[in-house]
């Protein structure tokens, strides 16, 4: 049976962005991201994430332009809507 750890396929946002306290020193050696310069230069960039616990990275991310296409649960997507009237994102 293959672990957790082992069926991830990449977090780019996560590689890049928050810091590790979890003891999984290693995590880079198993973690496929690019630097954020050549993840802005894909066209399309497509997020795929639910639960309401990440609506605020989810919510930065979109703002910041990291994501161009979101699929989400209705939890996150609320949560989203919440962060970013709160914080001013999305705004022109």
């Amino acid at each position: 049976m293959v672990g957790a750890s082992q069926q991830r396929r990449g977090d780019p946002i996560d590689h890049q962005t928050q810091k590790r306290d979890d003891g999984d020193d290693d995590q880079d050696d198993r973690t496929v991201a690019l630097p954020l310069a050549d993840l802005s230069a894909i066209e399309r960039r497509v997020c795929i994430a639910g639960g309401r616990v990440k609506s605020k990275a989810l919510a930065v991310a979109l703002a910041a332009g990291f994501i161009t296409h979101l699929a989400t649960d209705s939890a996150a997507a609320q949560g989203i809507l919440e962060y970013a009237r709160r914080h001013g994102l999305g705004r022109d």
